[in-house]
């Protein structure tokens, strides 16, 4: 039921994608871009294979639904911790 991009959205959701790069002064180690992940997460809420057609639709969003409010709610509450932290 998954695609090849579905799989790959997956695992750039799953593993936080760790970049090694050789520099003059040794190998400098970072995270992946941000936006890749919120880009997959967003792929990955809205994905719509073909058993969810036609009635089959609100049986999707009932499972989708709370997953996305979920993790919406879980976005607010990271970052309104880490500016509540930055400005105190």
């Amino acid at each position: 039921m998954a695609t090849t991009s579905m799989v790959y959205h997956l695992n750039v959701v799953s593993h936080w994608g760790i970049v090694s790069e050789s520099q003059t002064f040794g190998v400098l180690e970072y995270v992946r871009a941000p936006i890749m992940y919120f880009n997959s997460l967003f792929h990955i809420f809205t994905y719509n294979p073909a058993v969810y057609t036609g009635s089959f639709e609100l049986v999707r969003w009932l499972f989708v639904a709370p997953i996305l409010a979920g993790a919406a709610f879980g976005l607010v509450v990271l970052f309104f911790s880490v500016f509540n932290r930055e400005i105190t």
